[in-house]
């Protein structure tokens, strides 16, 4: 298992593209299967997320549980991950998103 550094969000440009993160946040899925997560709900300081390394099961209980639909809605969640390429900008490959207790 992976040491995971604590980071603050947004992803700093200062992290290593391949280093092992971990972060906490307010998560949303977006309609389009975008997920975002940030500091608080309303806030739009954070990161974008890439969910493909996510198990189905997990994926499946993010979009009932942290759904963005018409609003800001979504969910407490830690993630884990990578620091990698997404969209053209350093984000957040994750391998790991537990969501929280409200």
């Amino acid at each position: 298992m992976p040491a995971y550094k604590q980071i603050e969000l947004p992803v700093g440009r200062d992290l290593a593209e391949g280093e092992w993160i971990e972060t906490s946040g307010h998560l949303r899925m977006e309609r389009d299967g975008d997920v975002f997560i940030s500091v608080d709900e309303p806030s739009a300081q954070g990161s974008w997320i890439d969910i493909s390394k996510i198990a189905a099961d997990t994926v499946t209980r993010l979009k009932a549980e942290c759904r963005a639909l018409g609003g800001l809605r979504g969910c407490p969640a830690i993630v884990r991950g990578q620091i990698g390429i997404f969209n053209n900008e350093k984000e957040i490959i994750a391998s790991e998103i537990q969501i929280a207790p409200r």
